[in-house]
């Protein structure tokens, strides 16, 4: 059914004065050409027969041939048919979710594309780790091809595999491998999380907060804001910081006072994490200095020192 087959016959006659016509008794089965002058058919002409079936099974039906005057001859027709297999199709026929980390989504794409499918199309997953959207689609929807979602939703580092299957009534169920490594959530931690520090202006000091890195997949990034205070690396490396690092603040004030600063750390799928600087500036003190004496200043008695 859907399709459409052709068969052909021929007519002929003798001393004829009228066209000839020619019918079918059933709409599965169509004529062309359905009529003939008289000097086509006497000069013999082919009658193509379609099949056109719009259901299975057996169907059979008579073809009339006719002209004034003559006797009407007949064809007998008949055909058969079945239902179109239906044929699902799936492409990539496999997906790998590769450098996952455990409490993040990922998400990959496959099409599925169909022919004479009659009913709904549905996909699952055997592994709650990968999901799919839509899991449904209508037989137009499948015909006309669609994209499936799937999202691959770790709990626990490892490796995970699954299958999706799309299925419908009458076609061979189709799969998609689905793969996924996951590695456990990277963290950050820095000791103490707060420094302090107080200095003259002009005379730099220095302090020492630790990085403690786990899991970490990717460099390191830092950034200094405050005034006076900078440090002395940019980014570290994920190796360095995984296995603990030391990173040292600088606080040169240019004016007295009080000064506020943050260390902010981030690497990607961590927490960012943060060490907040106080700063305390004072103005330098000199120490006194005794100025040469006066020689006029000095008696037997006494004597005058001057400081500065």
């Amino acid at each position: 059914a859907g399709e459409t087959y052709t068969k052909t016959f021929t007519v002929s006659g003798a001393n004829l004065t009228d066209n000839v016509t020619i019918s079918s008794d059933k709409d599965a089965f169509t004529v062309s050409p359905s009529t003939l002058t008289a000097a086509q058919a006497m000069a013999g002409a082919t009658i193509t027969v379609t099949f056109a079936p719009t259901a299975a099974g057996t169907q059979n039906g008579t073809i009339t041939v006719a002209s004034s005057g003559a006797t009407s001859k007949t064809v007998t027709v008949s055909g058969s048919a079945t239902v179109p297999t239906p044929v699902l199709t799936v492409n990539p026929t496999s997906l790998n979710f590769s450098g996952c980390v455990v409490g993040q989504s990922y998400t990959q794409t496959f099409t599925v594309s169909a022919t004479n499918v009659t009913g709904s199309v549905n996909i699952s997953s055997n592994n709650a780790r990968f999901t799919v959207s839509p899991s449904t689609l209508t037989a137009a929807q499948a015909m006309a091809g669609a994209t499936i979602t799937v999202t691959y939703s770790p709990t626990a580092a490892g490796t995970h595999t699954g299958t999706i299957s799309v299925t419908s009534t009458g076609a061979t169920t189709k799969t998609v491998s689905v793969s996924g490594t996951a590695t456990s959530t990277p963290t950050m931690t820095v000791t103490p999380s707060t420094l302090n520090m107080s200095t003259e202006v002009g005379t730099p000091v220095t302090a020492i907060f630790h990085l403690q890195g786990s899991n970490l997949t990717s460099t390191v990034m830092l950034s200094v804001s405050g005034t006076g205070f900078s440090i002395n690396k940019n980014n570290i490396l994920k190796s360095a910081a995984n296995n603990g690092t030391d990173v040292t603040v600088t606080y040169n004030p240019t004016s007295a006072g009080t000064h506020t600063g943050t260390v902010t750390l981030t690497s990607n799928g961590a927490e960012p994490v943060t060490v907040a600087l106080n700063g305390v500036a004072s103005t330098p003190k000199f120490a006194p200095v005794m100025l040469p004496a006066d020689e006029s200043k000095i008696t037997a008695t006494s004597f005058c020192a001057d400081w500065t």
